[in-house]
């Protein structure tokens, strides 16, 4: 299992899209869990908690951390480690 957390300030101007920058396809990962946030560290680790324990392997999880100005990248990193 991969985790990935990105963050995003927001729309791009100009039309350009947000394009994750670590999170790059890969053979062995079956499929993808998403998930989108903004200011719910508490409810953003608890969610972590609950994908990590099913007994799915060849996964990834990816983060996208909207405009983040809580302590949501520092509460899942003290819970999860350097992700």
């Amino acid at each position: 299992m991969d985790m990935t957390l990105e963050q995003n300030s927001g729309p791009q101007s100009g039309g350009e899209t947000s394009q994750p920058g670590q999170a790059a396809a890969r053979a062995d990962v079956t499929f993808s869990v998403l998930i989108a946030t903004r200011n719910r560290s508490e409810d953003l680790v608890a969610c972590l908690r609950s994908v990590l324990a099913q007994d799915c392997d060849n996964y990834e999880v990816v983060v996208l951390d909207q405009s983040v100005t809580d302590e949501s990248e520092q509460a899942v990193r003290a819970e999860f480690g350097d992700v």
